[in-house]
């Protein structure tokens, strides 16, 4: 496939077994923009989001937090 600044591109994927969440997208080698994505369950047997919220979601997901209770101490 071809990105809008003419640049080739290619698929690729994110999975976080811990979160049973499969990221998959497309990405332009040039540009770095992302397109097509797609969040699956670990598996692939169910489509969770698509779009960029599906990006957005395995973000929030997958982000190294500190435990909650650490910062109320």
């Amino acid at each position: 496939m071809q990105c809008a600044c003419g640049g080739e591109t290619k698929d690729s994927m994110s999975i976080s077994k811990l979160h049973d969440l499969r990221w998959e997208f497309v990405i332009c080698k040039s540009c770095g923009r992302i397109d097509m994505d797609i969040l699956f369950n670990y598996s692939r047997t169910k489509i969770i989001l698509k779009g960029y919220q599906a990006r957005l979601f395995y973000r929030e997901q997958t982000i190294n937090r500190k435990n909650s209770n650490e910062d109320e101490e």
